[in-house]
């Protein structure tokens, strides 16, 4: 895990005063998210009928039918959302030979904890392991972020997968790097599985500070080579398209339901259609689940000024790509759901 998250690393490294703060700031995130995350994990009950209850219901149904393609729930085709973390899950029940809550909340604490580790490597890389530290135990202690890694659902699935492309991203493309087609094989990888866990809305979290970051110079700064795009899209294509083929073969309806589902969730909570549904909320309603981040949310007033004084200051110097990119990362995506008529809490996703 240490050699994933610092690329840089050798295994000497591991003996220097550098290598030995990383060891230790990594044991220490280790415990940590192991005892939030992992501590009588599956003590309480299914929280939700329409949540953990579901989703584990369809992944048990996938362990004894046999059926991995198409999600089923009550024997009835479930094809609203696509397979990954049921996959997982029913993965879970395999390999703990038990079905409970427990057995089913523990993909998605691994994938928070993973999501933590990512994290930290992001801070590292871009400012120093100060900043990973900080930003890994920040991201480990948000009620939210917790909440999630300890239910049995799509949502930390699609954290994690995101965070992964970005991190990719954010190698390739924001950082020099000299193995610029390496990180974005693994980009296009992970957004395919972002794209399994919850269809276009994994592809648009990622997609958007990607877009904002190339529009606003990212290409400029760090010119990019059309293959490794071309790499990307290529891995990204063999990772989703056989699921694609499979599925279509067994429902031939799903274009039906996918279009259903792009109009619910991605079409319609941008139009004025559910400006009376029971979803609908203020554009500032998201300022608001900020506070499930505290004691750390009590800082976004300094973040915010220090990220004024940079755009400010732009005009003298290039503002910093790495920052640029962490604003757009968070900034896109909050204003884009915020503008969006329907809200629920857990909204948005992977920012």
């Amino acid at each position: 895990m240490f050699l994933i998250l610092t690329p840089s690393t050798t295994l000497r490294a591991g003996f220097s005063p550098k290598g030995r703060r990383e060891v230790v700031e990594s044991l220490l995130l280790l415990l940590l998210t192991g005892w939030l995350f992992g501590y009588r994990l599956g003590a309480l009950g299914f929280w939700n009928k329409h949540t953990e209850s579901r989703r584990a219901e369809v992944a048990r149904e996938m362990v004894v039918s046999g059926d991995w393609v198409v999600p089923h729930l009550n024997g009835k085709v479930f094809p609203t959302k696509p397979p990954l973390a049921y996959w997982l899950m029913a993965l879970s029940f395999r390999w703990t030979d038990r079905v409970d809550e427990w057995a089913a909340r523990l993909p998605s604490a691994i994938c928070g904890w993973l999501t933590v580790f990512v994290t930290y490597g992001i801070g590292r890389r871009l400012w120093g392991s100060g900043a990973g530290l900080f930003s890994g135990t920040f991201l480990a202690t948000g009620v939210l972020f917790q909440w999630y890694a300890r239910s049995a659902g799509l949502d930390m699935v699609l954290t994690c997968a995101t965070t992964l492309t970005l991190w990719c991203f954010i190698n390739s493309q924001v950082i020099e790097t000299q193995r610029q087609s390496r990180w974005m094989i693994l980009g296009g990888v992970f957004l395919a599985l972002a794209t399994l866990t919850k269809g276009p809305l994994g592809l648009s979290v990622p997609l958007l500070p990607i877009a904002g970051w190339l529009v606003l110079g990212g290409r400029q700064r760090h010119p990019s080579r059309f293959k490794t795009w071309l790499w990307a899209l290529l891995a990204f294509a063999v990772v989703l398209v056989p699921w694609c083929v499979s599925i279509l073969q067994r429902a031939p309806n799903i274009f039906e339901v996918a279009s259903q589902e792009i109009r619910e969730n991605i079409v319609r909570p941008l139009t004025s259609q559910y400006q009376h549904g029971s979803h609908h909320e203020p554009w500032y309603y998201y300022l608001g689940t900020l506070g499930a981040f505290a004691p750390w949310s009590l800082f976004l007033p300094a973040a915010l000024w220090e990220w004024g004084s940079a755009v400010r200051a732009r005009a003298q110097r290039p503002m910093d790509s790495g920052l640029l990119f962490v604003w757009l990362w968070f900034g896109l995506n909050l204003i884009v759901f915020s503008l969006a008529p329907q809200k629920k809490p857990y909204a948005p996703r992977g920012s």
